[in-house]
C-alpha cells in the first residue's frame, strides 16, 4: 500500500485524528519522513489558521453590532427641586442615532419628555458618536416620589427601531443624588 499526503490528511480529518494509526503505517525509509513532517504540518497549520479565522470573523460582526446602554439618576438643581434624568451611553464601535429616550410604566404606558429642558442643549433625534453619551432631563415639576412606583424601565430607542433598556435602583438613587453645581 503505498501512502499519499492526501491519504494521510483524509485519515486526519476524516477518521479523527488517528495518530497512532499513522505513525504505525509510516515506512520504514527516510526518504517519505520529510514529506509526512510536512503534511502534519501543514494539516496543523491549516487547523489553527481556520481557528484563528473563526475567531476573527465573530470579533468583526461584534463590532457592527450597535451597543446602547441606558442609566437613570436622580438630581438636584436647587434645595427641594429634584427631577430624573436618563443617560444613553454609545458603547459600541458605530455612531448611533436615538429618536427617542423615556420610562416604560405600568400598564404598557410610556413617558416621554414633551418639553426640552433648559439643561438639555440638543433635540431628538440626536447622533451619538462612539463612547459619548447624552442625558435627557425630566422637568422638576413631575412628581419623582410618585413616578418611581410606576416606573419599570428607561429605554432608548435608536432610529432603526432597536429598542435598549436600562434597569433603574431607585434606592440607590435616592441615597446618592446627582448635584448640579
Amino acid at each position: 500500500m503505498i501512502i499519499t499526503p492526501a491519504y494521510i490528511v483524509a485519515n486526519i480529518l476524516g477518521m479523527g485524528i488517528q495518530i497512532k494509526t499513522f505513525l504505525l503505517q509510516a515506512p520504514s525509509h527516510m526518504d517519505n519522513i520529510t514529506l509526512y513532517i510536512v503534511a502534519i504540518t501543514g494539516c496543523v497549520t491549516g487547523l489553527l489558521s481556520l481557528t484563528l479565522s473563526i475567531f476573527n470573523y465573530k470579533r468583526a460582526m461584534a463590532k457592527d453590532k450597535i451597543a446602547i446602554q441606558v442609566t437613570t439618576r436622580c438630581y438636584e438643581r436647587f434645595p427641594g427641586e429634584n427631577g430624573i434624568y436618563i443617560q444613553v451611553t454609545n458603547t459600541g464601535f458605530r455612531p448611533s442615532s436615538i429618536s427617542q429616550i423615556g420610562f416604560d410604566l405600568e400598564g404598557g404606558e410610556r413617558l416621554l419628555p414633551t418639553i426640552k429642558h433648559e439643561l438639555d442643549d440638543f433635540l431628538l433625534p440626536k447622533t451619538i458618536e462612539p463612547q459619548h453619551s447624552i442625558r435627557i432631563h425630566f422637568d422638576p415639576s413631575v412628581n419623582t416620589e410618585k413616578m418611581t412606583d410606576s416606573i419599570l424601565k428607561a429605554f432608548a430607542v435608536t432610529s432603526a427601531g432597536d429598542k435598549f433598556t436600562g434597569d433603574i435602583d431607585f434606592e440607590n438613587m435616592k441615597k446618592t443624588i446627582y448635584k448640579y453645581t
